[in-house]
């Protein structure tokens, strides 16, 4: 090799090497710049969640006729549609159920496909597409975009406003977000209807079975703590009852208990099967769970 290839060789690879020290620090540098985007985009989606959370927190106390006279008059004019079309384009039974409506108030993208509602909602593509969107599009609560390769939709202004009308609406509590099913938290009859009997719950001091201790033996190691093999060598730890805060051999007893979750204060009253003594409508703590929380009907 002459010198002076050697010296355009030696320049070659010092140029190679400036260029790879000066893209790794612009690699760097917007490696460091995407993540503090990407943290920025995080804290802000957190923040508009929160801030989402109280709005419908607050919104599911307004009574159902301030709700009203708080929305626009375009707002209004789309229920007034509704009403008069509701039940000659979905028949007498409406089949679009509750949460399909809070689907489309919650899906994360402004505009969205058909597939994409279906996704995100757990409900099936072909009432979505020919019952559904005609009809919303019908009543203007969503419009259509049909100038890309799949034709997409997003939920107008004041067609969510209604849609958080309906969904905040509820035909069981007629809006007073209390339990209808009880009086006070306590019980009166079961989901079917009859008469509740006295909570059965056996409290630990007079339970037989424990003993009043709590522990009963483990019925797979018949109190032992070991199981299989004949022999002491062979023999292993009970899977069920080694390893717990239980000594070995001893399981909690099925049969009694230190605090009954059914009743009130363990009186034997039993709590309301519908909202467990907090006096709140199940409906309407069902329906705030599905607006905060994304669940599909699936779940």
């Amino acid at each position: 090799m002459t010198k002076k290839t050697h010296r355009v060789t030696v320049g070659v690879y010092r140029v190679i090497h400036i260029l790879i020290l000066e893209y790794s620090l612009f690699f760097h540098y917007n490696l460091r710049l995407m993540t503090q985007q990407s943290i920025e985009q995080n804290q802000n989606l957190i923040r508009t969640h929160h801030l989402f959370e109280l709005k419908v927190i607050e919104e599911m106390k307004m009574s159902q006729h301030d709700k009203l006279l708080s929305m626009s008059q375009e707002a209004q004019l789309i229920l007034m549609k509704l009403g008069v079309e509701w039940q000659l384009t979905t028949g007498f039974q409406s089949w679009v159920d509750k949460y399909l409506l809070v689907a489309m108030i919650k899906i994360p993208d402004d505009t969205w496909t058909v597939n994409k509602l279906s996704k995100w909602s757990g409900y099936g593509r072909s009432g979505i597409e020919y019952s559904l969107v005609p009809f919303m599009l019908k009543v203007g609560i969503i419009t259509r975009d049909a100038s890309s390769r799949f034709t997409k939709y997003s939920v107008t202004v004041h067609g969510r406003e209604a849609l958080e009308t309906m969904v905040y609406n509820c035909n069981e509590c007629n809006n007073t977000r209390a339990c209808t099913h009880c009086e006070h938290g306590v019980g009166m009859t079961d989901r079917w209807g009859d008469r509740l009997e006295p909570c059965k719950h056996i409290m630990q001091e007079d339970c037989t079975d424990c003993k009043k201790t709590g522990l009963i033996d483990c019925d797979y190691c018949d109190g032992t703590g070991k199981r299989g093999g004949s022999t002491d060598d062979d023999q292993r730890d009970c899977y069920r009852c080694c390893g717990r805060d239980n000594p070995k051999g001893k399981i909690s007893c099925w049969r009694c208990t230190t605090n009954c979750t059914e009743c009130i204060d363990d009186t034997r009253v039993l709590k309301c099967v519908r909202c467990h003594g907090n006096v709140k409508c199940d409906s309407c703590e069902d329906t705030l769970n599905h607006l905060i929380h994304h669940e599909t009907s699936n779940d």
